[in-house]
């Protein structure tokens, strides 16, 4: 949706009619479904995920979130007396945590530009860099 509201936006600062432009993006994004949700079906189903011999996508990746979230709960049970957290419920749960200050700083930060580059992106048709950018930052 934002891709077709930034066409639209660059179609009227060179003067098009929105409404001929948008007439015109609907049989295409029409056809574009058409072509890509059979063809993507196919593929997945037909070859499937076992068929690719590419161990770290198939066997690894999957595992990759959940072996990360295990790694830091371990950590901060072994770093925490986790007691007072746990039999805590709702609100009251939320006001014991204690987050690490230099994650909150980064998290706050890696907002900010997001947030940022993304109105830059919806605002001048001629900005370069896609907020995506920052989310990708950690892999």
């Amino acid at each position: 949706m934002p891709l077709v509201v930034q066409g639209l936006k660059v179609a009227q600062l060179k003067g098009l009619p929105p409404g001929r432009t948008a007439a015109l993006g609907v049989p295409a994004l029409l056809v574009a479904f058409a072509v890509a949700v059979p063809a993507t079906l196919y593929w997945q189903y037909e070859k499937g995920v076992n068929a690719t011999q590419d161990e770290h996508n198939r066997d690894w990746m999957p595992q990759f979130a959940i072996t990360a979230f295990l790694n830091m709960k371990e950590k901060y049970e072994a770093a925490h007396d986790t007691k007072l957290l746990d039999a805590a419920d709702g609100a009251l749960r939320f006001s014991r945590i204690k987050p690490d200050k230099k994650l909150m700083l980064a998290f706050g930060a890696t907002l900010a530009l997001v947030l940022l580059f993304a109105t830059a992106r919806l605002r001048f048709p001629w900005w370069p860099l896609h907020p995506i950018l920052f989310v990708m930052l950690g892999t």
